[in-house]
Order: C-alpha cells, then sequence, then structure tokens
C-alpha cells in the first residue's frame, strides 16, 4: 500500500518577507505624512513628502501671531546648518516670503538672512551640493522684483555674479546673475552670462572666463541662456548639448538682441 502523500510544503519565508516589507512599506509612508503636518516635519520628512511638508508649514506660518521673532530666526539659522536642511530652508523661507507683504519687517528679515547666507560665499562641500545658494538666490530675485529685499540686495546680487569677489561657485554666479536680470533687467551681469555661453566654445575669446575651468556647464549654460532670453523678450533656443556652431550662434543672436535693448551699454 502507497504510503500517503506529504501535505505540500508552504512557503512562509516568501510571504512573511512580503507581508512584513508591505507593512513597513505602509507605516514609512504613514510616518512622512505624519512628519509632514508637524512643525519640525520638513527637516525629517522624504524628499518624496518635502512638498507636502512645505506647504503645511506655510499653512502653519499664514496662522502663526506667537513667537513669530523667534521661528522666524531659527529658520533662518538653519541655512547654516548641513546642505540638505540648508535648501529646505531656504525653500521655506521664499515660500513664506511669498505670503507676507512687500514693506513687513519679517520679509526685511528672510531678505536679510538670504543676504547673508549668499554673501559669506561659502564653497559647496561637492558638487551637485549647491542647493542652498541656488535658493538663496533665486528667493531674493523674488523679494527684489516685488520692493519687498532689503536695501543692497540688488548690488550684492552683482558684486556675486561678476564683480571684484564674487562667489567661488560658478552655478551660484549664475544664480545670481540670473537673479539680479530677471529682477531688474540690471544688465551689468549680461557680459558675464554670455561668456558662460560661450565657454568651452570656439567663441570662448570673445567673452574670456573670470572662473576656474570647468566642463560641466549644462546647467549653467540652461540658466543663463534662460535668463538672457527672458530679458530681451525672446523664446529660449540654446542647447547645451548642441554643436559648438549652434552655441556660438545663439550666443551671438541674444549678444545682438542685449546690445539692441540697451542691456550691454550700462
Amino acid at each position: 500500500m502507497a504510503a500517503p502523500a506529504a501535505p505540500p510544503r508552504r512557503l512562509l519565508g516568501p510571504v512573511l518577507l512580503l507581508a512584513v516589507t508591505a507593512v513597513a512599506a505602509a507605516w514609512a509612508a504613514r510616518r512622512d505624512q505624519g512628519l509632514a503636518t508637524t512643525g519640525a516635519g520638513w527637516r525629517e520628512v522624504s524628499s518624496a513628502g518635502f512638498l507636502l511638508a512645505a506647504e503645511t508649514e506655510r499653512a502653519r506660518w499664514r496662522e502663526l501671531s506667537i513667537g513669530r521673532d523667534a521661528e522666524l530666526a531659527r529658520l533662518v539659522t538653519s541655512l547654516d546648518e548641513d546642505p540638505r536642511t540648508a535648501t529646505r530652508a531656504a525653500v521655506l523661507l521664499g515660500l513664506i516670503a511669498r505670503d507676507l507683504p512687500e514693506e513687513s519687517e519679517d520679509r526685511r528679515a528672510i531678505s536679510d538672512g538670504l543676504m547673508a547666507r549668499l554673501e559669506a560665499r561659502i564653497p559647496p562641500p561637492s558638487r551637485g551640493e549647491t542647493g542652498v545658494d541656488l535658493v538663496a538666490a533665486r528667493a531674493l530675485g523674488e523679494l527684489l522684483a516685488g520692493d519687498g529685499a532689503s536695501a543692497g540686495a540688488l548690488e550684492l546680487l552683482v558684486e556675486l555674479a561678476s564683480g571684484d569677489r564674487p562667489h567661488p561657485d560658478l552655478a551660484t554666479r549664475v544664480a545670481c546673475a540670473a537673479a539680479a536680470l530677471e529682477a531688474r533687467r540690471d544688465g551689468r551681469v549680461a557680459p558675464f552670462l554670455l561668456a558662460v555661453l560661450r565657454a568651452e566654445t570656439p567663441d570662448q575669446a570673445l567673452s574670456p572666463r573670470t572662473w576656474p575651468r570647468i566642463t560641466t556647464l549644462a546647467w549653467v549654460k540652461t540658466r543663463a541662456a534662460r535668463a538672457l532670453s527672458a530679458a530681451v523678450e525672446t523664446t529660449p533656443r540654446f542647447r547645451p548639448d548642441g554643436p559648438w556652431a549652434d552655441q556660438a550662434a545663439e550666443a551671438r543672436r541674444l549678444e545682438e538682441l542685449a546690445e539692441r535693448a540697451g542691456l550691454l551699454s550700462r
């Protein structure tokens, strides 16, 4: 008589692993959502959850009536923390500033904090960690466009972009130049932006560079081209990955338009 068939083995290992993974994922998602609803959540929340956390903090700030000065001071101080926290703090300061009256003291305090961060001229720890200064320059430009920036903001942006003591990071220099040009159409930064467009092309001698040579220029060239194109009211055509001849031709076109607009005579 044949022995009874053994019961089928249950694959408990994989099933349990899948169950544990699902529970862990659900807990992490709930944790990020929970952090996004607290005042400090913007620091700890994941990158995916930061947008929600930032808008939650922005909404909380609109309702804040007690302790605003102390909270704003802590947020400005966060600009000097680790690169991720500092960049997030700069984003929050820019968002909060959008909701404030142009002549408010809080708006001036945010402007002062952003200016102090940029004026420190802190070299980025490594490539890709310039976020805080790029955001700070953009936010300061928005304040400047709305007449909410502190006195000296425009001069600081121009100095950091193309002055005698520019910022040591090329991307930040371009961000400051773009902010000055977009906020006030300040043509003093236009020659520098044209030099960025011509870098590493046969036409680079027409606009000699004023920074240590680097070859990773896609972002800075794109940002420079967009700022110049907006200033002369033309459609951006510059392609940083295009042939040298095309890059040189677009730089010449933007230079001619800037000349006609009076940007290069300032």
